[in-house]
């Protein structure tokens, strides 16, 4: 008796949950659902786009270029910089990149015009970044460049 009735039951539950999925009062969840698009990134990223920024303007610079043609692409680079919040994700990949423009552009003060940036220390840091500049690049080209 107490078998049949554990059966019975059973039968219950699944023929009710049967019942309930195909009448679609209960939604079937095959798998975790995408989060919603974070309104921040997209504030960011349209900020960033607005002010000329791309998936190159964190990143490396052409350190062998004349001081002149340095100077004025390390300026564009923080002038599209400048003010903006990043997301935490790609925070201090930023930072450590305002910083290197910032300290790579008092280096070329103290170059003659014409000549090539020849301070160790900004080329070693330079170096040194390069890899966390894919950060910002995989995150730009993820949330922010425009899909077809």
């Amino acid at each position: 008796m107490a078998v049949s009735l554990r059966l019975l039951s059973i039968g219950l539950v699944a023929a009710s949950s049967l019942g309930l999925a195909s009448c679609g009062a209960v939604p079937i969840r095959l798998g975790p659902s995408a989060p919603a698009p974070d309104s921040s990134v997209t504030e960011f990223c349209s900020d960033f786009t607005l002010a000329g920024g791309d998936a190159s303007t964190v990143g490396p610079l052409e350190l062998s270029l004349p001081k002149d043609q340095l100077h004025d692409k390390i300026r564009v680079k923080l002038e599209i910089m400048n003010g903006l919040e990043p997301p935490v994700v790609i925070a201090q990949v930023w930072a450590n990149y305002e910083a290197y423009f910032t300290r790579a552009q008092l280096a070329l003060a103290d170059q003659v015009s014409g000549a090539a940036l020849h301070d160790d220390d900004v080329i070693q840091t330079g170096l040194e970044l390069y890899p966390q500049s894919r950060i910002v690049r995989n995150f730009y080209l993820t949330n922010c460049a425009a899909k077809p």
